[in-house]
């Protein structure tokens, strides 16, 4: 009986069965979808692509904010020396600055800490 149904279900191996003995498979439908995929594809690589270069035009301008900043202090620091201040309030001014860095870098690390928290209480 098994054997039956077996040949019932799959034919005897000896050709048509049912009038089909094509074995092909359709993937059109997959040909179809790739277009898709790839314009897909290629509007995340068009993304990726403007970000790496806003991230390069900011770190580019960063760069020149921050050389506009030494000349800047550099012509206050030969401004002081003209007027006469002391070394000691040159000194004091400098490491202000320093601290001023220090702060800015630790208010950026506990900004970044409380982002990643945020992020993953309400994830």
């Amino acid at each position: 009986m098994p054997l039956n149904r077996r040949l019932d279900d799959y034919g005897d191996g000896e050709g048509e069965e049912d009038g089909r003995d094509d074995t092909s498979i359709f993937i059109d439908d997959h040909l179809t979808r790739r277009p898709t995929r790839d314009a897909s594809s290629k509007r995340v690589e068009g993304g990726i692509d403007d970000l790496i270069m806003q991230g390069t035009k900011i770190l580019s301008d960063l760069d020149e904010q921050g050389e506009v900043i030494k000349r800047i202090k550099r012509g206050l620091l030969d401004i002081g020396n003209t007027l006469g201040l002391s070394n000691t309030v040159m000194r004091m001014i400098e490491q202000r600055s320093t601290q001023d860095m220090y702060i800015l870098v630790a208010g950026m690390i506990i900004t970044v800490v409380i982002m990643i928290l945020v992020f993953i209480y309400l994830r």
